[in-house]
Formats: structure tokens, sequence, C-alpha cells
């Protein structure tokens, strides 16, 4: 199967995933928001053009 053809990820997908890694961290909660401004700090950093980031 082609990555073109995998359905839709559900919206709390990455919520679920990350809960119990980062609970037995120990480190405070992760959210999809985060890691989006996360992201975009790190293209920033990279100098990636604003308008695409």
């Amino acid at each position: 199967m082609s990555a073109s053809a995998l359905p839709p990820l559900h919206p709390d997908f990455l919520t679920r995933r990350l809960h119990h890694p980062v609970g037995e961290s120990g480190l405070p909660p992760v959210w999809r928001h985060d890691l989006r401004h996360g992201a975009a700090s790190l293209a920033q950093c990279a100098r990636v053009d604003l308008k695409t980031v």
C-alpha cells in the first residue's frame, strides 16, 4: 500500500500515542499544538521561508 493510499489519522492519534511514554518519563504533558509550534521553531532556525512554515 502506498503512503497516499493510507487512511487519514484520527485527530487524537498523537495524543493517545504520546500519553503513555510521556507519563512514564515524568515529563509534563505534550499537546499536539506544542508539537506544531516546536516544529515551526525548528524550521525557522533552519532558515526555512516563513511563508512555508
